[in-house]
This record gives structure tokens, C-alpha cells and sequence, in this order.
């Protein structure tokens, strides 16, 4: 599964993409888990917010560049992701 990170995201981390294989089925909750814990420099991906869904009230994920996923949809290694961080402007 190849995820793409969204900017300004990617500069946090360092990298545009990171790529990851999962055997079964995931969900968007457990990839962004995997994320907290392998770019833990970025708070974009802790859950600050307890009892609250940290996906979709935070961020945007695409799948294959088209669909909005919720938490508990299920991906397989040959999904795409985009994940685009909380976005603010005046």
C-alpha cells in the first residue's frame, strides 16, 4: 500500500510517500495508527481528542484518489492513500 502525504504534511515529515504492506485487511483507524508510530515527530497523526474519532474530524483520507473514507473502512495492500492534514487559512 503506497500512502501519499498532502502538504504541508509532507514537509513535516520529511517525505511525499511511504509505502507499507499490510496481509489482511486494515482499516483507516489502523493505518493512521501505524503512521503515529512510525513518523512520531508530527502530532498530526495523535489522537488529541479522546473519545472522538481522530479520522475524519482531523484528517482526510482518499483511497485510489477518489473515495472519502471513514474510520472503520477496510483497505488491502493494493489501495493508494492521500492523507490530507487539517488545513486553516483566513
Amino acid at each position: 500500500m503506497r500512502i501519499y502525504f498532502a502538504s504541508p504534511l509532507a514537509k513535516m515529515i520529511g517525505q511525499r510517500d511511504y509505502d507499507i504492506t499490510v496481509h489482511s485487511t486494515v482499516t483507516v483507524e489502523e493505518v493512521v495508527c501505524l503512521l503515529s508510530r512510525r513518523f512520531a515527530q508530527t502530532q498530526v497523526f495523535q489522537d488529541d481528542y479522546p473519545g472522538k474519532s481522530y479520522v475524519p474530524n482531523l484528517l482526510m483520507v482518499l483511497k485510489n484518489g477518489r473515495y472519502l473514507l471513514k474510520p472503520q473502512d477496510c483497505l488491502e495492500n493494493h489501495d493508494d492513500l492521500e492523507i490530507i492534514p487539517p488545513i486553516m487559512g483566513g
